[in-house]
């Protein structure tokens, strides 16, 4: 015979039971969870969460669970039935837009550094078309010729790369943490 005392309240109730961890969708780790008989402490609150059976529509379960509850010492006020993957998708939603949003910025910022890359590599052959025509004309080889644009595009990419990280690590140590939780577990 265990008993136990939820909080503050001086009230002691029987352990009938022990259920499994009950994790979730959006809990990261097992949430402790206690449940009480409405028998035995009748409130005007509460939660009723109904496993569906393999194969069994929602609208017919919850008829046979809205039978279920009308039996209750309380009487129960049923609101429209859901589902927690429904629930979960609603609370969802926030960080998953900003994920959404995040993605549209990255392929926008990835699209414009490779029309960057482009016009670089376009400027550089535009003002080394004349010394480019001659060593063709000399009889340099394709490759060789490549290799010379080539060459100069990397360097620049190599310092601009350099110069992009050193400026996101500078930044990152003088702003204040911003958007860590953007994707918490209650969605805001």
């Amino acid at each position: 015979n265990t008993q136990i005392r939820v909080r503050s309240q001086t009230a002691t109730y029987e352990i009938i039971g022990v259920a499994d961890s009950f994790g979730a969708y959006w809990a990261r780790a097992p949430i402790p969870t206690i449940y009480l008989s409405q028998n035995q402490y009748p409130s005007n609150g509460g939660v009723a969460i109904v496993r569906l059976a393999t194969g069994s529509s929602t609208a017919g379960t919850m008829a046979f669970a809205r039978d279920l509850l009308k039996a209750m010492p309380v009487r129960p006020i049923v609101s429209p039935a859901t589902t927690l993957q429904a629930e979960w998708q609603a609370t969802a939603a926030r960080p998953r837009a900003r994920m959404l949003g995040m993605l549209l910025l990255g392929t926008i910022g990835l699209l414009l550094g490779v029309q960057g890359v482009y016009a670089l590599a376009a400027s550089i052959i535009g003002s080394r078309r004349k010394d480019l025509a001659i060593r063709s004309a000399l009889g340099a080889p394709r490759a060789l010729l490549i290799w010379l644009v080539l060459r100069q595009l990397t360097i620049a990419l190599v310092f601009g790369c350099g110069a992009g990280i050193l400026v996101v690590l500078v930044v990152q140590r003088l702003a204040p943490p911003v958007g860590r939780g953007a994707f918490s577990a209650d969605g805001r």
